[in-house]
């Protein structure tokens, strides 16, 4: 995995940059939520031998993020990190100084907006952290740490449809992103009711995540029953 990427997320191409209207980004979302892979959708099968193949043709599906491979300059990379010690040592706004200096020195890499974001978040400020996180996406539309923060900023907002379309984003851009799959599947069981869908993402994170936590088995359990249920009435 590439460090670089998942700190710093360079610009695809030499695109514009500047702040793209959110309805724009909304669209750009649900057309990249189009494109999931049908490997993602196909149904996620129990027995061992099934998963174990179904995980490693998830795995071996393209991380479009990471494949880009863009280098980033060893004193960026010091100054990304002293700024994110400083934040988990209490500096926030410390951290935020610096990252926004950062980001007007370097407006290609998106993942020091990304951080910003998160800042914006940790302050309350979540109209704030939605405009950093799209002008990650306007910088990088492969950036599936932004998509996958907005579904959540959406659906703590009740704008379920940009939230779904926000974590199935993510999933095209990496299909294999366990984070998306869980909230997706939230979403799906708690707020749009879809219990069949829900259940397919739990069991695809149940695939993909390395700690086998057992609150996500008992969701399954549960929402199996509830399936059961239903088909018997």
């Amino acid at each position: 995995m590439c460090l670089s990427l998942v700190v710093f997320g360079c610009a695809t191409s030499n695109e514009n940059i500047a702040k793209v209207p959110e309805k724009r980004l909304v669209a750009q979302a649900q057309k990249k939520a189009e494109a999931i892979p049908t490997e993602i959708v196909a149904q996620t099968g129990t027995a061992t031998d099934k998963n174990l193949d179904q995980r490693q043709r998830l795995r071996a599906l393209p991380n479009k993020y990471l494949s880009q491979n863009i280098v980033v300059q060893p004193e960026i990379k010091r100054a990304v990190k002293s700024a994110l010690t400083a934040k988990a040592n209490g500096d926030v706004e410390g951290a935020r100084a610096s990252l926004e200096q950062l980001a007007i020195n370097h407006p290609t890499l998106s993942g020091i907006k990304l951080h910003l974001g998160d800042i914006a978040i940790i302050a309350g400020q979540l109209d704030k952290a939605k405009d950093y996180y799209q002008q990650v996406i306007s910088v990088n539309s492969d950036n599936y740490f932004a998509y996958n923060r907005l579904g959540s900023l959406y659906r703590q907002q009740g704008s379920f449809a940009q939230a779904k379309a926000n974590y199935q984003a993510a999933l095209t851009s990496w299909p294999a992103f366990a984070e998306a799959h869980l909230n997706l599947a939230i979403l799906f069981d708690l707020y749009i009711g879809d219990k069949a869908s829900a259940l397919h993402h739990y069991k695809i994170y149940q695939l993909l995540s390395e700690n086998n936590q057992r609150r996500v088995k008992g969701w399954i359990v549960d929402v199996s029953a509830q399936l059961q249920r239903a088909n018997s009435d």
